[in-house]
């Protein structure tokens, strides 16, 4: 699973992003923060409800010896520095999804750079809270269908040897979507 497609929002300035800061440390944490210590990111913050479980994922990721891991309590007033200093900030929790919580309310946004990327990897519904809140601050934003769809695609590949038809896809996934009640 590559989580950096479409990645014309990775770069920034002419430059590789470097810095994440990831909300959650279950598994779509986990998947996320080896993508991001894959693609040579120097420093992940890691903040989550369960601090033991942020500690796990700092060590899983541990075997990167090139990446600084910092695991930051879920203290909104804990987070600031990191924000500010964070290129790219993902929601991997569950909060936001099926308008169950609201992590939009809990970010200190105005900590965050002006140019930071901001990818939830909650796709129901189709624009969280926490996207609504980042595109009124006219920041970068992806939404959690682009996981869902480059996760589809592998297991496209590996299951049928083909390079999976991604606008189709994307095409019977977004209908899907908008059907269900939100």
């Amino acid at each position: 699973m590559n989580l950096f497609k479409p990645k014309r929002y990775f770069v920034r300035a002419n430059r590789k992003l470097w810095c994440a800061f990831v909300f959650g440390a279950g598994g779509v944490a986990k998947a996320v923060s080896v993508q991001l210590a894959m693609n040579k990111f120097k420093k992940i913050y890691i903040t989550n409800r369960n601090f033991e479980r942020a500690f796990a994922l700092a060590d899983k990721l541990s075997n990167f010896k090139e990446i600084e891991v910092r695991i930051l309590p879920w203290e909104t007033r804990q987070w600031s520095n990191a924000l500010n200093e964070s290129d790219l900030i993902i929601n991997c929790t569950s909060l936001g999804m099926n308008n169950k919580g609201d992590l939009a309310v809990l970010v200190p946004w105005q900590y965050v750079q002006k140019d930071a990327v901001i990818y939830d990897t909650v796709y129901e519904p189709l624009e969280t809270s926490f996207l609504k809140k980042a595109a009124s601050l006219n920041l970068k934003t992806i939404a959690g269908t682009s996981l869902l769809i480059h996760q589809a695609a592998v297991a496209f590949k590996i299951w049928t040897g083909r390079e999976a038809p991604l606008e189709i896809m994307k095409k019977s996934m977004m209908e899907y979507l908008a059907k269900r009640p939100q």
